[in-house]
């Protein structure tokens, strides 16, 4: 479902609503036109609606609820890292030089990297360079010799540091790589398509207001889809996950 990042979020969902709607309106019209049923109709049809409707509604309440907790912990995967490079940062005074200006002079382009890789991931690509510097950044730790305890603790927090930011940019480029099958898409589409010929088939006096409650079930159905697709890939489209975190530590390396 990556084609609906192409376009924006509010032109998403009010087609999703309109042709969920359209289905809707259009199976209630041809139903009337083409069966004669009375009210006797709903005996069978009515248990029938509710249990697909049920199946419906817990497949969808699912999915939103597993996808909004999945771009929350990318979230916080996105500021485990920027904290741990700004933990760096401020430990990089701690060493003397010239490793000491190699390490910020690294940081900084790491960080500059990560705002061009912001971009990028709004069309699920990533940035190499991020990952060459994450590389100098682990070199230049390593290449460390330092004479005292207090020295080799430092360098060990460091490292960790760096492990630590490369680690939560793995889960924040994967979190933007993975998303919900296409076989699951499918099933819920097809049993939303079934609970929308139920409800046409459903009996109702008044015909305008059949058809508006079948197109408010359609437009229902439809706002749910198009938000679960919307939060599927975290770092894409509108509402991708905003570089606030990144941001701040941006500011903060300005300011020395």
């Amino acid at each position: 479902m990556t084609w609906i990042y192409i376009f924006p979020a509010w032109a998403v969902v009010a087609a999703a609503i309109v042709t969920f709607g359209c289905i809707a309106v259009l199976m209630v019209t041809a139903f009337r036109f083409f069966v004669k049923t009375e009210r006797r109709h709903n005996d069978v049809a009515g248990p029938i609606f509710g249990l697909v409707g049920t199946i419906l509604a817990v497949l969808l309440s699912f999915t939103l609820v597993t996808v909004w907790v999945e771009y929350d912990q990318a979230s916080q995967s996105a500021f485990n890292e920027a904290a741990a490079v700004s933990d760096l940062y401020n430990l990089a005074p701690y060493f003397p030089q010239p490793t000491q200006s190699k390490l910020r002079n690294l940081i900084r382009r790491y960080v500059a990297a990560v705002d061009v890789e912001w971009r990028l991931m709004r069309i699920g690509k990533s940035n190499a360079e991020v990952t060459g510097v994450a590389a100098e950044l682990l070199a230049a730790l390593v290449e460390y010799q330092s004479k005292t305890v207090a020295g080799n603790a430092l360098q060990s927090l460091a490292i960790g540091l760096i492990n630590a930011a490369q680690d939560a940019r793995r889960d924040r480029l994967f979190d933007n790589q993975q998303g919900i099958p296409i076989v699951l898409w499918a099933g819920i589409l097809f049993i939303a398509l079934i609970t929308l010929s139920l409800c046409s088939s459903l009996y109702a006096e008044n015909r305008v207001m059949h058809m508006v409650l079948a197109g408010g079930l359609g437009g229902v159905i439809a706002v749910v889809l198009t938000l679960t697709a919307e939060f599927d890939y975290p770092f894409r489209g509108d509402i991708q996950i905003p570089p606030t975190a990144w941001q701040s530590v941006q500011t903060n390396l300005l300011k020395r």
